[in-house]
């Protein structure tokens, strides 16, 4: 059985593939010399603190009333 390929074609190709793996280390060389990240400061959060006090509710007598009206019907049966 003869091959189906000749050398030229898997040398084009090992070609090609080497040049993509090439432009890729590029593209990746060149975005993290040009493109530096920038470092943010770090917070500290002060854990010493004592909790803010929680706002108490609303006394009954100021809330108003909210009628509530069904007016969703259930049916007699459950198929």
């Amino acid at each position: 059985m003869q091959n189906p390929f000749s050398r030229d074609q898997i040398k084009n190709y090992l070609f090609f593939y080497a040049g993509i793996i090439a432009i890729i280390i590029l593209f990746y060389i060149l975005n993290t010399y040009l493109n530096p990240i920038q470092v943010h400061e770090q917070k500290v959060f002060d854990s010493n603190t004592t909790m803010i006090p929680i706002m108490e509710e609303a006394p009954e007598e100021n809330k108003p009333e909210i009628e509530e009206k069904n007016t969703i019907r259930l049916l007699d049966k459950a198929y």
